[in-house]
């Protein structure tokens, strides 16, 4: 049973959350359910409108590239020079530190630069990787020259996927993100599904694996550049939004919005009475 005072602050509480309610810019919690838009929505959606369309295609093929390079390099370690189980320790060891530099380096240059210069770095270490003679005609040994170069490309693909992972889910406006995230994961799986017979290929050619990874991380990286930055930017809510991303403005360049008074300020619940009898708003 409760006691007076616990019952007394229960319909205090109560009755300031309806002055609230009935204060705040716009309806009570049932007239905002009732003005919610109920479009369905469906993958069809990412190709309605040109801008999204765009972003759809090449957000979708990036997550392609960088798992099929992601999963080519981890499944290429073994047939590396050196101790193929040491080298795909190496490979995987990278991936701790370039999951771990994203955090700060998203935070200072945003999504779009960073990605690119990884996708086009582990594009440009693909290629040198399989330009490298395993020794050259004096006899040197170069397997540390290719385990080195084969390295930095898993590091900077897997800073590359791990930015895409945030990028898609910034990139594509609120009534449509999880179908764009959801396309963006298929799309990946295709990938990692393609890096197996990649690999096949070194029968056919030594230079034709990396090769292949090299030119595709080339490619997406090119087309990452007509992404919008979403840094600093608000997320799209509607498909308008989405569309005109590219000039939405910066977080920093919108007046924030006036922030609540607190009780105190507000003169206790008695004044809050007075001020939904007299109409005053609460909010500046």
């Amino acid at each position: 049973m409760l006691t007076p005072d616990i019952q007394d602050k229960i319909d205090e509480k109560g009755r300031l959350v309806e002055i609230l309610s009935n204060q705040r810019p716009g309806a009570g919690v049932s007239d905002v359910g009732d003005n919610m838009d109920s479009t369905k929505y469906s993958v069809l959606d990412l190709f309605r409108t040109p801008k999204i369309r765009q972003h759809s295609c090449i957000m979708s093929f990036v997550w392609v590239v960088n798992s099929v390079v992601y999963f080519g390099l981890s499944l290429y370690s073994a047939k590396l020079a050196g101790n193929k189980y040491f080298n795909f320790f190496l490979l995987g060891l990278v991936e701790i530190p370039a999951f771990l530099i994203i955090l700060f380096i998203m935070m200072w240059w945003g999504r779009r630069l960073p990605m690119f210069v990884f996708i086009i770095g582990a594009g440009i270490s693909c290629i040198i990787t399989a330009c490298i003679p395993d020794e050259t005609a004096s006899g040197t040994d170069l397997s540390m020259a290719i385990i080195a170069t084969a390295a930095i490309g898993k590091f900077c693909i897997s800073s590359s996927f791990g930015i895409a992972w945030l990028y898609a889910t910034e990139i594509f406006p609120t009534v449509i993100r999880n179908v764009g995230f959801g396309a963006c994961s298929f799309f990946a799986r295709v990938g990692s599904i393609l890096a197996p017979f990649v690999i096949l290929l070194e029968d056919t050619s030594h230079y034709l694996p990396l090769g292949i990874f090299g030119v595709m991380s080339l490619i997406a990286a090119v087309l990452g550049l007509w992404l919008p930055e979403t840094r600093n930017r608000a997320l799209p809510e509607t498909i308008e939004d989405g569309e005109n991303l590219h000039n939405a403005p910066m977080l920093s360049d919108v007046q924030k919005p006036a922030e609540a008074k607190s009780l105190d300020q507000l003169g206790g619940y008695e004044h809050l009475e007075a001020n939904e009898k007299e109409g005053t708003v609460l909010y500046g």
